[in-house]
């Protein structure tokens, strides 16, 4: 595949995501303060412990996802090959996923009574809560497959297009429960609704995307799983500290402090993940690419050079947008119940941002076929945040702060490895940098200086300042977006 094309679909899919996350940002703005008020703080933050089920169970997926992903990209022409590959990652989530249905069916009451520490009088909305989010989970991992398929053959724009749908269908299906049953059973219906229609989607657009994809059980070899796992290893070991952090954070919230402590994470944890998304958006694709041109650095570095640069582009003001008007914005969203959240926010977007600023860098390391770097790297990140938490007890320091300096050291690290990796790829000169850095310094040392009243002129201004400077340093060249835009054919 050249490297326009890729690039095409790239920028196609990315465009589609952005408008998948340009919806979720205001459906999660509007439905979040509904669900809250409808459940309570108490029962709020119950219902935030599916996220939790969901994180950790994400830990069974043996890195077969990214692995898939990884073997197709560079596998692609051959076709029995990538069969090979597939069948082997179906087989594999169909056995997991069974087993954790059983094992979690089993063990509910143990879960919520001894690991959840969840109020007698909520016990059977927990129980409830915990069996259907599984189940619903079981449901999403059959889709698993399907999508490393699509992404792995770089089709990021049809990936998008079946979580846009998802999207829609999850608001529509949590609208329904809250007028017919706004409880916790009437969502986590809705929840698993919307996996059903994710599974179904990413059937649907693989088998006619790539009509050729057949599961194929008696053409299975074990050097096929075995490639699978050797490479998922690592990667499954870094998921395993990934899905970890959110859990262990809320666990020692809530044997520290207590529900609404928990409630308030969630709410900014869960929107700061939501924004976020708008940096990775681009960065869907990375994985297969760098799988795909690993070995031609001159090929890699122009896919790479305009998504890192896209970081440096949207990252400076949009952590000074969130340090600057947080507060009012959750006052005016959530009213006196914000104020926690509205406290933990800045410094997790400023954490989240500074881990997203690298990401591109990670892929690629990961694209290497490096997947150990990966886990060790997560693990470390891992253990220095949950004992930040544990040692400093003051909010919010304790929370954003070990965020903060665990993400610090992520990014540090991405920057050392990626120059052993691809020495020879130099993604932006020192000089365009300091031309960027430079509106952003100004802003920073006159805010202490600002009135509340001039602070949104003061911001309009330097976003003026920084796109001027983007422009004039040739970080962005306009017309060349605009060419991108008509090459993906979507205006």
């Amino acid at each position: 595949m050249d490297i326009p094309t890729i690039r095409n679909k790239i920028f196609a899919g990315s465009v589609v995501g952005f408008l998948r996350v340009g919806l979720a940002v205001p459906i999660y703005l509007i439905l979040t303060p509904i669900i809250l008020n409808t459940l309570g703080l108490e029962r709020f933050g119950l219902w935030s412990f599916s996220t939790i089920i969901m994180s950790v169970l994400n830990l069974a997926d043996f890195g077969l996802k990214n692995s898939l992903v990884y073997h197709v990209a560079r596998q692609r022409e051959d076709p029995e090959a990538v069969t090979r590959h597939f069948t082997s990652t179906a087989l594999m989530y169909l056995v997991i996923s069974s087993f954790i249905s059983l094992i979690m069916i089993i063990f509910h009451r143990w879960i919520i009574e001894k690991v959840l520490h969840v109020p007698l009088h909520l016990f059977e909305e927990a129980q409830f809560l915990l069996i259907v989010t599984v189940i619903a989970f079981s449901v999403r991992m059959m889709a698993i497959p399907f999508q490393a398929i699509l992404e792995g053959h770089q089709e990021l724009l049809l990936s998008q297009s079946v979580f846009l749908l998802w999207l829609l269908a999850n608001s529509i299906a949590v609208s329904v429960a809250l007028i017919l049953r706004p409880d916790i059973y009437g969502l986590g219906l809705a929840s698993l609704f919307s996996n059903v229609v994710i599974l179904l989607g990413f059937y649907g657009t693989t088998k006619w995307r790539l009509p050729l994809l057949r599961f194929a059980p008696t053409r299975m070899k074990i050097d096929a799983l075995g490639s699978m796992l050797k490479y998922g290893a690592g990667i499954q070991l870094a998921a395993v500290a990934i899905a970890l952090r959110e859990p262990l954070y809320k666990i020692v919230l809530i044997r520290t402090y207590d529900l609404a402590t928990v409630a308030a994470f969630e709410i900014a944890f869960r929107l700061c993940t939501q924004l976020v998304s708008i940096i990775t958006t681009p960065l869907l694709g990375v994985l297969g690419v760098s799988a795909l041109l690993s070995q031609r650095h001159e090929d890699l570095s122009r896919i790479l050079r305009p998504l890192f640069v896209y970081g440096v582009v949207v990252l400076p003001p949009a952590v000074l947008f969130a340090y600057t008007f947080s507060t009012p914005l959750f006052t005016l969203w959530l009213g006196q119940k914000g104020n926690e959240a509205a406290h933990l926010f800045p410094g997790f977007f400023l954490g989240f941002s500074i881990y997203y600023s690298t990401e591109v860098l990670y892929k690629s390391i990961e694209g290497s076929g490096r997947s150990w770097y990966s886990a060790t790297l997560q693990i470390v990140l891992l253990v220095v945040q949950i004992a930040l938490l544990i040692s400093v007890t003051v909010v919010p320091w304790s929370i954003a702060g070990s965020l903060f300096i665990g993400f610090a050291v992520f990014s540090l690290s991405n920057f050392v490895m990626f120059a052993r990796c691809y020495g020879t790829i130099r993604l932006i000169p020192p000089i365009q940098m300091l031309w960027v850095s430079f509106p952003t310094s100004v802003y920073i040392g006159l805010l202490p200086f600002l009135s509340q009243d001039s602070l949104i002129w003061t911001f309009l201004a330097y976003l003026l300042a920084h796109l001027t400077v983007l422009m004039r340093s040739a970080v962005v060249d306009p017309r060349r977006l605009l060419g991108l835009l008509r090459g993906t054919g979507l205006v």
